[in-house]
């Protein structure tokens, strides 16, 4: 493993330790990077580092399907919420964009996106989406 890969590897994991951590400034967070293994072990790596320090908190995991019931996300006011291969669906933008905002305004609540790729790189979302989804901490796997 080249030095780039390890030091990648060890921001990600940092930054997913601080998103973990109520007390963070991190309460936004999209994970993204082309191996779905890896993605999928970070996932399980961080629900239940969350879970742990987080037993007082609702966390919910919202598998690819369940994207497409965006509302019911919104109505549910989740502390913690986690969508899983967000390149996956067809979004209603506009919808999203209340999503997001319920959790950029709350310093209460986390937020954690996993792609395949950059927010910049999605085909599913408009432009006002992405650069909303760019002001999040971005960990590249």
């Amino acid at each position: 493993m080249d030095k780039s890969a390890i030091d990648k590897e060890g921001f990600a994991f940092k930054a997913a330790q601080s998103f973990a951590k109520f007390a963070s400034p991190h309460n936004l967070m999209i994970i993204y990077g082309k191996d779905e293994m890896v993605r999928r072990q970070s996932l399980n790596i961080i629900y239940d580092e969350l879970s742990i320090q987080n037993e007082d908190k609702d966390i919910a995991l919202a598998p690819a399907g369940m994207f497409a019931e965006i509302e019911l996300l919104v109505e549910e006011k989740i502390d913690i919420l986690i969508i899983n291969e967000i390149q996956d669906f067809v979004v209603d933008s506009a919808k999203l964009l209340a999503l997001l905002l319920i959790y950029i305004n709350s310093r209460d609540k986390k937020l954690l996106l996993i792609s395949d790729r950059h927010p910049s790189k999605l085909t599913n979302i408009d432009e006002k989406c992405k650069r909303v989804l760019q002001t999040f901490l971005i960990v590249d796997l």
